[in-house]
């Protein structure tokens, strides 16, 4: 009876141990460990604390996880620029202060477009670009990167030039938009000058000599 009125009186609270066990925790003792400055971590708390961690935790991986297919597909479109000769989409593939410290969108554009008239002088008539898989994205800094690896082939009527290089491509935003740096012919030192955060981290890879055939 005694034991009973006690129960009552103090009322019980439900908790959970580290092995995951229920276990029935007096009210009085949550008190008394207020009192001395201690929490009781019941499984209220315990919930709060693992969802507040997974959406910590969940976004980051998510964004590695479910990047790929997306790069993919905007390298894609990219490579797509590229055959078009179309100057003006393949710089808007840069991330804006690329653009800026190499002169401005219009300077960019203009040598591009010099140099797709050169190569046509030269007999020219098509690029072709292949696509290899991205590399697993790695947040470095604010951006989100992966590389991919390009095969472009430049045709005349007789001849064939193919170079093997790599594509950058950065998120600032944790894949929800891709800008593009293609690597062909960009230093280690002109990398770093853009994002300085990546040194150490990430390597511009040593192009392949090209390679000359001729097409019959």
């Amino acid at each position: 009876m005694e034991e009973n009125r006690r129960g009552n009186l103090h009322g019980t609270e439900k908790g959970i141990t580290p092995d995951g066990m229920l276990q029935t925790v007096s009210k009085t003792s949550v008190l008394r460990c207020a009192r001395r400055g201690w929490r009781y971590r019941g499984a209220p708390m315990r919930k709060f604390s693992l969802f507040h961690l997974l959406l910590l935790v969940l976004p980051l991986s998510l964004a590695g996880a479910d990047a790929r297919p997306v790069i993919s597909k905007e390298a894609v479109k990219y490579a797509g620029a590229w055959k078009r000769s179309d100057a003006q989409m393949i710089i808007s593939y840069l991330p804006p202060h690329v653009i800026q410290q190499s002169g401005g969108r219009a300077v960019m554009v203009a040598q591009l477009e010099d140099q797709f008239a050169q190569a046509r002088s030269m007999g020219a008539t098509t690029l072709e670009a292949t696509l290899g898989q991205p590399s697993a994205p790695k947040q470095i800094g604010r951006w989100l990167a992966s590389v991919l690896p390009v095969t472009a082939v430049l045709q005349s009527s007789h001849l064939a030039l193919t170079q093997q290089t790599h594509v950058l491509a950065l998120s600032p935003d944790r894949g929800k938009k891709w800008s593009f740096l293609l690597l062909y012919e960009i230093t280690q030192a002109d990398l770093i000058a853009w994002f300085r955060e990546f040194r150490g981290k990430v390597f511009v890879p040593d192009p392949p000599a090209p390679k000359l055939s001729i097409v019959y």
